[in-house]
C-alpha cells in the first residue's frame, strides 16, 4: 500500500483526494480509493473515540458493583477437622519368634584407598619434518589483446529554429514537437518566447501527467519529450468544454494538444487546450 508523503503512513485516497488521516492532498495514482472524505472519517473517528470513553465508564461502575457483591456473601462456616484414627500394630504371637532383621553391610569407602601414581615416561622428541621441495607452476600463456570497439558518435541534434520561422510564415499556426520546441528554449528562451507569443502551437509530445479537479475547476496535462533528459516540458490548461477527453489519456500516450502559448516558467505553458484527435 502506498504512503503519504507528509505523515508517512500507509493510506488510502479520500473522495477529496487527501490523506486518510492527515488530510494531505494526495495527487498521485498509486493510492487506493476509499469511499468517504477526509471530513467523515475525523468525525467516525470523533464518535469512536467518546464511545469508548463511555463503555470504559461503564465496565469500571460494573467491576465496582460486583466488588460490592462479593463482599456481601456471608464468608462459608470452618468445616470440622476429620478426626484421626490410630491404628495399633498386631502384637507377635507367641511361641513364635521374630526374626532379626538382617543388618546393612557397611558400604566400603572408594576414596579411602590411594590409587597409585602413573609414572611418565619422558617422551622421544619428533624428528624433523622433510622440507617439500616446490613445484614450478606451468607458464599460463599469454591472454589475447581485447580489441575496444569505437564508441557510437552521437547524432547532431537538429536546430528547429529554422522550421518555426517557416511554418510561422506559412499559415500563422506552428506544428513542433515537444524535443524541438525543449532545443529552441535551451538555446535562446527570451528570443524563443518572444517569437512564441499570441501563437497558436500545436505540440507533439508523451503524456507523463494529467490532473483532473472538476470541484475546482483544474484541468491540465503535462507532455514529455523522447529524450531521457528533457528540460523544457509543455504543460498545457483546458477549459470544461475541452476538458471531457483528458480523463481517456494514460500516461505515455502520445498525442497532439493543440492551444496558445501563454508563456514559461518551470515549463512551458499553453492555455484553452483540447487533444488533436
Amino acid at each position: 500500500m502506498a504512503r503519504c508523503p507528509n505523515c508517512g503512513r500507509e493510506t488510502l485516497r479520500t473522495e477529496d483526494w487527501a490523506c486518510q488521516w492527515c488530510g494531505y492532498p494526495l495527487l498521485g495514482r498509486g493510492y487506493k480509493k476509499i469511499d468517504k472524505t477526509f471530513k467523515q472519517l475525523q468525525e467516525e473517528r470523533q464518535y469512536g473515540s467518546n464511545s469508548s470513553d463511555t463503555g470504559s465508564k461503564e465496565e469500571s461502575e460494573f467491576e465496582r458493583d460486583l466488588d460490592e457483591e462479593v463482599d456481601l456473601e456471608p464468608e462459608p462456616e470452618p468445616r470440622p477437622e476429620p478426626r484421626l484414627r490410630f491404628s495399633h500394630r498386631p502384637q507377635p504371637r507367641p511361641g513364635i519368634k521374630a526374626e532379626p532383621e538382617p543388618e546393612e553391610e557397611p558400604e566400603l569407602d572408594n576414596e579411602a584407598a590411594p590409587e597409585p601414581e602413573t609414572v611418565h615416561e619422558s617422551e622421544p622428541a619428533p624428528a624433523p619434518r622433510p622440507v617439500p621441495t616446490p613445484i614450478p607452476r606451468p607458464a599460463t600463456p599469454p591472454q589475447p589483446e581485447l580489441k575496444m570497439e569505437p564508441a557510437a558518435k552521437p547524432e547532431p541534434e537538429i536546430d528547429p529554429r529554422p522550421v518555426l520561422i517557416k511554418l510561422e510564415a506559412a499559415s500563422g499556426e506552428i506544428q513542433v514537437s515537444v524535443d524541438e520546441i525543449n532545443s529552441v528554449f535551451q538555446s535562446d528562451k527570451l528570443s524563443a518566447n518572444a517569437k512564441l507569443t499570441a501563437k497558436i502551437l500545436t505540440v507533439t509530445g508523451i503524456v507523463e501527467k494529467v490532473f483532473v479537479r472538476e470541484h475546482l475547476e483544474i484541468r491540465y496535462l503535462v507532455l514529455t519529450g523522447t529524450r531521457r533528459m528533457t528540460v523544457w516540458k509543455v504543460r498545457g490548461t483546458f477549459g470544461k468544454e475541452n476538458g471531457s477527453l483528458l480523463g481517456k489519456l494514460a500516461e505515455g500516450q502520445t498525442v497532439a494538444v493543440r492551444g496558445e502559448y501563454d508563456g514559461y516558467g518551470n515549463n512551458i505553458i499553453m492555455k484553452n487546450c483540447a487533444v488533436v484527435i
